[in-house]
């Protein structure tokens, strides 16, 4: 990636093109390292491990000419050399999906503003979906907390998850969306394991049934007819 950082810079052919002490190389791995101290305090620790001294503002300055898909591309690329083997009882990939609150501090103009917590704060809305028999995670959306949809984020990400094997995805009761859960009846391979209230058990199960039906390539005419009038009482 260093060797090509213009492809991960806001302004290619700008950015990172003269040699500082905060590089390209060394951004990506600082920002890497940094764990929940002040970003002060994450500077001198970085000097004091053979780093050079820099200004809080010297770094926000480097970091601001990385674009985000850096760190999208090293995730992906750090997966990649993983192997991701392990299935569980060897055929199924198990991906858990979960969403966190990441709060910081900006401005009451920024889309990330929550007005509605006390004195108002920043927050971003984390969304990960982790590989529990590889201990990796496999990707993440990040959204602007007041915009903040895990269900919309699950799907977005289980479409980008490409796999041979049978992929079974795990969530708490607030991924049990029909919205959500008709998405990933659309996707192949991919099952998912969801807490969800009894009520919407049996429609659930009569949604699946429906697509799996849907899926087959030859079809008999009678049950064509009748998927749509089991979608109808849905009220699909």
């Amino acid at each position: 990636m260093a060797d090509h950082a213009e492809l991960f810079s806001e302004n290619p052919g700008h950015d990172f093109t003269r040699e500082r002490s905060l590089n390209f190389r060394t951004m990506v791995s600082l920002i890497m390292s940094i764990g929940g101290n002040s970003l002060t305090k994450e500077l001198y620790d970085f000097a004091k491990n053979g780093g050079k001294e820099v200004t809080p503002s010297a770094f926000v300055q480097q970091r601001d000419k990385i674009s985000d898909e850096a760190f999208a591309y090293l995730l992906y690329e750090f997966n990649s050399q993983c192997g991701d083997t392990a299935l569980f009882a060897g055929r199924y990939r198990l991906l858990a999906v979960d969403g966190t609150v990441c709060t910081y501090s900006g401005y009451d103009t920024d889309d990330t503003y929550m007005p509605n917590t006390g004195n108002g704060v920043n927050q971003y809305h984390v969304n990960a979906l982790y590989n529990l028999m590889n201990r990796t995670y496999a990707d993440v959306i990040i959204q602007p907390n007041p915009q903040a949809n895990e269900q919309k984020a699950c799907w977005q990400m289980a479409e980008k998850t490409k796999s041979s094997e049978q992929v079974i995805i795990i969530g708490d009761r607030g991924y049990g969306g029909m919205n959500l859960i008709e998405h990933l009846n659309r996707i192949e391979n991919v099952d998912y394991l969801f807490r969800i209230k009894d009520h919407l058990c049996q429609l659930v199960m009569r949604l699946k049934n429906v697509f799996l039906c849907k899926r087959r390539s030859k079809m008999d005419p009678r049950q064509r007819k009748a998927n749509k009038a089991e979608i109808a009482c849905m009220g699909f």
